[in-house]
């Protein structure tokens, strides 16, 4: 759970990828000018990012960052690869309480595209897959979640500066849905758009 939680961060953080239909397609700007077709853009994307199992009222948190690359076009799509920035930094709530995270591996890169609003994250021929190991505190020693798709929506699609992450999943152990959420910044910040 911990490890998919690391995911939706990477993802999360690895926050901009593939669309879902229901989205118009983007284009990136640069400074409110679509940048020319094919001209390559990366970021850096950080910040806490939770897993939160509701039916239970538990839930996993750690700081993340992920590397995101672009490459313009109508839509414009890219990758993105999520870390866990320390796992020093990681919270555990209700029956995670206990839970130190001890190792964690996310099936990244992950494939963004921009949609007119916000970018979609999907990991392509597959499920976004994030796999943890507790200490032996942890009521859950081990587990995996997963995702078909995480959305990131960014604060100003004119100059973004940070972006939310929303995501559903399904955790493995438990069987239960599992929501993914996350407040991080963008660097460089108020560079590139979408429109």
């Amino acid at each position: 759970m911990l490890k998919k939680t690391m995911l939706l961060a990477g993802v999360a953080l690895a926050t901009f990828a593939v669309p879902t239909m229901a989205s118009a397609a983007g284009t990136l700007t640069h400074e409110g000018v679509p940048l020319p077709t094919a001209q390559p853009a990366a970021a850096q994307v950080s910040g806490f990012v939770e897993i939160d199992i509701p039916a239970i009222a538990s839930g996993y948190g750690c700081e993340a960052e992920a590397e995101v690359e672009l490459a313009s076009g109508h839509p414009s799509t890219g990758t993105s690869s999520l870390s866990v920035i320390s796992t020093e930094n990681c919270v555990g709530t209700g029956l995670y309480s206990e839970c130190e995270l001890e190792a964690h591996e996310i099936n990244d890169p992950f494939h963004v595209i921009a949609g007119s609003e916000d970018f979609t994250v999907t990991k392509p021929g597959g499920v976004m897959t994030l796999s943890t190991l507790f200490n032996a505190n942890c009521i859950v020693p081990a587990g995996e979640i997963t995702f078909a798709e995480v959305v990131v929506t960014p604060d100003n699609t004119q100059a973004i500066s940070s972006v939310t992450l929303s995501g559903e999943g399904i955790d493995d152990v438990t069987e239960l849905p599992l929501l993914a959420t996350g407040e991080l910044v963008v660097e460089p910040a108020g560079t590139y758009g979408i429109e």
